[in-house]
């Protein structure tokens, strides 16, 4: 049952009632909520997820994988407060996690504290290059394009060939008149 390349509805609504109506170890729960996930079942892996955050606590995986869940269905609250419970918890805090937070708050039209998480990636590790395309396409899409022109030179600086970064450096550029 592990072993299926496509996932229909019937295969997955019985890997949701092993998930939520069978007790089965943590290892065999943590494979059919991963394995839902990676086929874009997220309705059916969250409740996986959630009941692996009970059992094993301490795997903070499990909380990152509920909050992906939650984000890809459109629950940003929740999924923002799941990213934060998870670096609350974590022994440090996550460049990537605090991008994927500040998506979600940006999704949720929290676009100053989008901003801070994005910064606060970037004070760990300067040249990522997820946390410098996100706020970029913040700055871009709040039209502070003075803001997003400085960091479109960092972004050449750094990761010059790569294609978001020149499609984001052409739209600033498209959008301060200088083609």
């Amino acid at each position: 049952l592990l072993e299926v390349s496509q996932l229909d509805d019937a295969t997955g609504k019985t890997l949701q009632f092993l998930l939520t109506e069978v007790d089965l170890p943590a290892i065999l729960l943590t494979k059919i909520a991963q394995l839902l996930f990676e086929k874009s079942r997220y309705a059916l892996a969250l409740p996986g997820f959630a009941i692996l955050q009970k059992i094993e606590p301490s795997v903070l995986q499990h909380r990152l994988h509920h909050a992906d869940c939650l984000n890809m269905l459109g629950r940003f609250e929740e999924a923002e407060q799941q990213y934060c419970a998870y670096l609350a918890e974590a022994p440090a805090k996550a460049p990537f996690v605090l991008v994927k937070l500040g998506l979600t708050l940006g999704q949720n039209g929290k676009f100053v504290e989008a901003e801070a998480r994005f910064r606060e990636a970037l004070s760990i590790n300067p040249t990522y290059l997820t946390a410098l395309l996100s706020l970029g396409e913040l700055l871009v899409n709040q039209t502070r394009y003075d803001k997003a022109e400085l960091l479109a030179a960092k972004l050449l600086q750094h990761h010059g060939n790569d294609h978001r970064v020149l499609a984001l450096v052409a739209n600033v550029f498209t959008q301060l008149g200088r083609y």
